[in-house]
């Protein structure tokens, strides 16, 4: 699969996840607090790096549109037909997401760039 097909598979899966009914969704287990946010870091962080691996010259569109899907996630949840509770520390969760994914994603290319090159040392 592409890279950017697979960023765009993983985007829609990201949003389907977070389209599903309020009443629908499990309570987290042994009511671990903080579990949410760390699932949404890890979500667009996937994002983040996905797109970045995608289109690496993008970087700053894709902090950018990553940061305006995880708002318009929150807006998208109030909505009477997904009926969650939109949380602004979501949203901040999803840009510290998308931030390290680009973070990771640049780094990792990068460092394959060296290797390919030889260390030179």
């Amino acid at each position: 699969m592409s890279p950017t097909r697979l960023a765009v598979a993983w985007t829609l899966v990201v949003f389907a996840l977070c389209s599903i009914p309020g009443d629908h969704v499990p309570p987290p287990p042994f009511g671990a607090v903080g579990l949410d946010k760390v699932v949404h870091v890890v979500s667009f962080l996937g994002i983040g790096a996905l797109w970045t691996q995608a289109k690496p010259e993008r970087k700053g569109v894709i902090l950018l549109s990553g940061i305006a899907f995880g708002i318009a996630i929150e807006v998208w949840q109030s909505f009477p037909l997904v009926n969650r509770a939109p949380d602004a520390g979501d949203a901040v969760a999803d840009a510290v997401g998308v931030a390290l994914g680009i973070g990771l994603a640049a780094l990792l290319a990068w460092g394959a760039g060296r290797r390919s090159r030889g260390s030179g040392v």
